[in-house]
């Protein structure tokens, strides 16, 4: 039961981390001002919040 479940919780991380990866590089590339990158960041906190809300 505990190994499913840290199995199913390092799967969701991985995933989140490879997009959060990509996310940042995006971020990085169409704005390189430290303000943007913030609200990006912000914004992306809470689409994880979301995703994990409605799951």
């Amino acid at each position: 039961m505990l190994i499913k479940l840290s199995k199913h919780i390092i799967k969701h991380f991985i995933l989140i981390l490879r997009s959060f990866i990509l996310f940042i590089h995006h971020s990085f590339l169409i704005t390189p001002s430290h303000d943007c990158f913030i609200y990006n960041l912000k914004n992306f906190v809470v689409i994880i919040h979301l995703y994990y809300i409605l799951r």
